[in-house]
């Protein structure tokens, strides 16, 4: 799912003025509403769906997953804002995470877990 730190990367990418970076904030604040809610919703579906022996490794696999990139994003920040620019990398960045999304989306298993 989409953080709300991912919809700021898009709305600094596209527009820096004050009034609009403010207005995305004040939206963003109920999508905190909906992170909490998948939050939930995960950690109630992991039980249901992974056996018992072995949703702590399923578990160490997706909170790994969840991490794991974060310092090569910090270590690549610096050298695409001046090669892209600040908005190109912001941008570079709100289509990453979109992107794969998708990518997850796209597969037939997650979309038919109930």
């Amino acid at each position: 799912m989409l953080a709300e730190r991912d919809y700021r990367l898009f709305v600094l990418g596209y527009s820096a003025s004050l009034a609009g970076s403010a207005m995305v904030q004040v939206a963003l604040t109920f999508a905190v509403l909906n992170e909490s809610i998948f939050a939930t919703l995960w950690d109630t579906t992991m039980p249901r769906a992974i056996p018992a022996a072995i949703l702590s490794r399923v578990s160490a696999y997706d909170w790994f997953g969840s991490v794991a990139f974060v310092p090569l994003g910090y270590l690549l920040a610096a050298p695409l804002a001046s090669a892209l620019g600040d908005r190109g990398a912001l941008l570079l960045g709100a289509a990453v995470v979109i992107g794969s999304c998708g990518l997850v989306l796209a597969s037939r298993s997650v979309r038919g877990l109930r």
